[in-house]
């Protein structure tokens, strides 16, 4: 059965419903209006900036890119964290809702087999995130795969680096993929070594070195370049070795006093060895081959299986201030430099 409703009851319904609605479009717009930061606010699209591969030397560049999501206008400053990083515009500001591309150039090492990389820190007006920081980084992969990538002989004497022949081995970068020893090249930019490519019992592609020239006693460096016939990717393996002098002699520095009653410098004692493989030997029969002239040595009793002792007579010359001596045993290749300081020269 039809019932009919009066227009003011229908009248409050329509009223009802229109303040529900506007309640409900109020709520939505508020809502809006308060996910949006106030302010500007920083949003950046990336923290890590992969650069690629490139070769040593090699400028890399890229782009950063951020965007202002807050009502206000966005400043910023950049900051690289090496001189090797360069980055375009250092500082500007960008309108509420706009976008800013950084450009970003980062420069490789100088040698194959190596990575870089460099923090990138924008600092800004955004008071939640006043600095955020894009971490940029390359590669320069290497041609070669080369072990050791150092050689390092080590201390020895003079007498045994003919003995020593290290052998380094050279291997494409996929495992799989052989390296036939004709393709590499390697130099080694020294007068006293040799170098030769070889292949190994197991079928590898090596270097070897080999020992041609005495070197004097000291520390010594070089460089030896590795790298495939017909190009000009060349790989650095540096090359060290300390050469220890074949006598021993204690002490390495004679300090001598001038006797004014007899007219000379006072003997003092010195001890040599030989050095050997398997520790030292006793040198005897020592002879000055280069030294201040009336310099004399006097091989004492034997008394230790050591060393062997001996006096040293400096004689009645007056040393110069950078006196030494230059004592050999043996056939003559065993030799070591003793220093002779005068303490009494200041006094007389």
């Amino acid at each position: 059965m039809y019932t009919r409703r009066s227009p003011g009851r229908l009248l409050a319904i329509v009223v009802v419903f229109a303040a529900v609605g506007a309640a409900l479009w109020n709520y939505d717009v508020l809502w809006r209006w308060s996910a949006v930061p106030r302010g500007a606010a920083i949003a950046l699209d990336q923290t890590r900036l992969n650069l690629g591969n490139g070769k040593p030397n090699e400028t890399r560049t890229g782009q950063i890119t951020f965007r202002n999501t807050g009502t206000g206008v966005l400043t910023f400053q950049m900051h690289a964290s090496c001189g090797c990083t360069d980055v375009r515009p250092l500082s500007g500001s960008v309108s509420a809702g706009g976008v800013q591309t950084v450009h970003v150039s980062l420069r490789l090492p100088d040698n194959f087999g190596s990575e870089k990389s460099a923090s990138i820190t924008i600092e800004s007006n955004d008071v939640s995130h006043p600095s955020m920081t894009v971490v940029a980084f390359a590669t320069c992969p290497a041609p070669l795969v080369i072990r050791p990538p150092f050689v390092d002989f080590g201390a020895v004497s003079s007498g045994e680096l003919s003995t020593i022949t290290p052998v380094v081995l050279v291997e494409a970068p996929a495992a799989n993929n052989p390296l036939p020893c004709k393709e590499v090249d390697a130099r080694l930019f020294s007068p006293k070594f040799a170098v030769e490519t070889l292949r190994t019992s197991e079928g590898k592609c090596a270097i070897k070195m080999r020992h041609i020239m005495e070197l004097p006693p000291g520390n010594h460096s070089w460089t030896m370049e590795v790298g495939l016939k017909g190009t000009t990717e060349w790989m650095h393996v540096p090359v060290r070795i300390k050469v220890e002098e074949k006598v021993l002699a204690v002490p390495s520095t004679l300090f001598v006093r001038w006797n004014p009653g007899m007219s000379c410098y006072e003997p003092v004692t010195l001890l040599l060895a030989e050095r050997l493989s398997q520790g030292t030997s006793p040198l005897t029969n020592a002879q000055i081959r280069r030294g201040p002239p009336g310099v004399k040595l006097e091989e004492l009793p034997a008394g230790n299986s050591r060393y062997c002792a001996y006096r040293v007579h400096c004689g009645g010359i007056p040393l110069k201030r950078n006196d030494e001596l230059e004592i050999v045993g043996g056939q003559g290749t065993a030799y070591c430099k003793v220093s002779i300081i005068d303490v009494s020269r200041t006094a007389r």
